[in-house]
């Protein structure tokens, strides 16, 4: 959720040159073994030998469950600290507050991956904290491929400061993700940075 070919599938080496199924990247990186294996487990074997592009019809993970717990932990520290600071700037009438509802039937999968982030212990309420929204995206999705006609899908999204570079990441086909980035852009046009964003799904 923004602000938002060749073999099997394209993602982004260490150096930023092109990774393919194969293993090597342009940029002389390689993608590891554990890589290669996760995404045979999304996809099948069969395709990931075979060279088909995957299109799953629905989301699918992009990091294990060890690597989500161990992101998700620091999530949970980031967003402690957060908290305590807006009760701070509130008790002083310094108090932004906002929510934003991510439709299902518009972006069902995007809004199920934010149910099941949320349900897992991600914060609901969000710091907007747009200068830093690149560099947590970067972390992010370092070492997580790209997938043909998918976008990786993160929650908490990279505008809010509780994605920390930690953010849950799945594959979500692109016009859903990019109607859940629509819908947060317009929820949070005008916020000041600091402003606390409550991310709910509904109808």
């Amino acid at each position: 959720m923004p602000f938002l070919g060749a073999p099997l599938l394209v993602g982004a080496g260490a150096g930023g040159g092109t990774v393919a199924a194969g293993g090597a990247a342009a940029g002389g990186a390689a993608v590891s073994g554990s890589t290669l294996a996760g995404l045979a487990a999304v996809i099948g074997l069969g395709a990931l030998l075979g060279g088909d592009t995957p299109k799953p019809a629905e989301a699918v993970a992009a990091l294990t469950p060890d690597q989500l717990a161990e992101r998700l932990k620091k999530v949970q520290e980031i967003s402690k600290g957060l908290a305590a600071t807006a009760a701070a700037a509130c008790a002083t009438g310094n108090c932004c507050q906002r929510t934003v509802v991510i439709s299902r039937s518009r972006a069902p999968l995007s809004a199920q991956h934010i149910d099941d982030a949320q349900a897992m212990g991600y914060p609901r309420i969000l710091t907007l904290d747009r200068p830093g929204t690149a560099e947590r995206r970067a972390a992010s999705l370092r070492g997580i491929p790209t997938l043909a006609e998918h976008d990786r899908d993160e929650y908490p999204p990279a505008t809010f400061a509780e994605n920390g570079g930690a953010a849950s990441v799945r594959y979500v086909p692109l016009s859903d993700n990019r109607s859940a980035g629509r819908q947060i852009l317009t929820g949070i046009t005008g916020a000041p940075d600091g402003c606390r964003i409550t991310i709910m799904t509904g109808p």
